[in-house]
């Protein structure tokens, strides 16, 4: 067994957490974490009394495996639980309370990831957000992307929500800082996002609901792997106010794909093979799959659960029936290509405007 200890970066505050069991993922164009939905057997709304998410499993690679999730800081305030009273699809799913003054995260680490011809990382959730009544920023629910393999901590990325405004955030190349991507979610109500990661480029690239929303080179330089993409209930600014806020978010349907095709990059409605076009071989993904639930614990296809190999877009949701089929065919022959044209990219000389948009807004590049 080994561990990493690291800071995790996010409002004004580093938080300190040693992750044990770093577990070593197929190199497979595959699943990296599948947490199926936060479904029994793998979680429950008992776990530990209160059905607390730390200490609970997710599948990692492909061969059914499985890698508890991990907590920073080791006991929050806060919380993550496996609950079955608000979900997006099946019976569970995880609320995430952001407690006041605490950022608080929990991850399932890997390593080796990419694997050997693998460029890209994907990260996919579903993410509702409960409106936070306050003039301050945030809290932040996000998913934030990491590298801790080397001998610092580097964070790759994140995307998530500020719980105040309901703006859809990401993170600056370079500082960190937090910037609208010009969306906004409706609070109380469920909301597809998806991180790309492309470590030959070495940029991210956020949607959200099947459309892209940002674009922009990792927050630090230089980094080659993922070890963690982590469920962040985080202070959206540096002042008093924001730092004190709380707030209520929850996940479901949370996965982690790693592959070397760019199809990724248009995350098109319809087109699950990631091929550029909707067209036959997604057809035959979904007839083939047929009737199998995403979310059941098991490896492969035949019903065993989990997204069938080739399935990189438009990720199911819970048994894949007529609502896949129905995508091919009202996209049939759609040519999928991403468009990150026009979207707002920051820019390198923003840092002292930022800083001077309001005590300690550390985090947050916005007047």
């Amino acid at each position: 067994m080994t561990g990493s200890v690291f800071v995790r970066r996010g409002g004004s505050v580093g938080v300190a957490v040693i992750l044990m069991g770093t577990a070593a993922v197929d190199a497979r164009p595959s699943s990296v974490v599948d947490a199926r939905g936060f479904e029994a057997p793998l979680n429950t709304t008992t776990a530990f009394g209160t059905g607390r998410l730390q200490g609970q499993s997710a599948l990692v690679g492909t061969g059914g495996g499985t890698q508890s999730w991990v907590a920073s800081p080791f006991s929050p305030t806060g919380s993550a639980r496996v609950q079955g009273g608000v979900v997006k699809t099946g019976s569970q799913a995880v609320s995430i309370d952001r407690a006041a003054n605490e950022d608080a995260r929990w991850a399932v680490p890997v390593s080796g990831i990419p694997g050997p011809g693998n460029r890209f990382v994907v990260i996919d959730w579903d993410q509702r957000t409960e409106q936070t009544v306050s003039s301050a920023f945030g809290p932040y629910f996000a998913v934030e992307a990491y590298d801790d393999s080397g001998a610092a901590l580097g964070q790759i990325g994140s995307l998530g929500v500020d719980a105040s405004t309901g703006d859809v955030l990401f993170q600056q190349e370079g500082t960190g800082f937090l910037v609208e991507t010009n969306q906004d979610v409706a609070f109380g109500q469920w909301h597809g996002f998806r991180l790309v990661i492309d470590f030959q480029a070495e940029r991210y690239y956020g949607f959200f609901e099947n459309q892209p929303v940002s674009n922009t080179g990792f927050i630090d330089a230089g980094l080659t792997r993922f070890t963690d993409a982590d469920l962040a209930a985080i202070a959206a600014g540096g002042d008093p106010a924001s730092q004190s806020l709380t707030g209520t978010a929850y996940v479901d349907n949370f996965i982690v794909l790693q592959t070397d095709n760019a199809g990724v990059l248009a995350n098109a409605p319809g087109d699950y093979n990631a091929s550029g076009q909707v067209e036959q071989g997604d057809l035959d993904l979904v007839l083939q799959n047929w009737g199998v639930d995403v979310t059941a614990f098991g490896v492969g296809g035949g019903g065993a659960g989990g997204i069938p190999a080739g399935w990189l877009n438009d990720l199911p949701e819970g048994v894949i029936d007529q609502a896949e089929l129905d995508r091919v065919l009202q996209n049939w022959g759609s040519l999928a290509a991403p468009n990150f044209h026009g979207l707002a990219v920051p820019e390198p000389g923003t840092t002292a405007t930022a800083m001077a948009c309001g005590a300690l807004a550390l985090r947050r590049r916005r007047c």
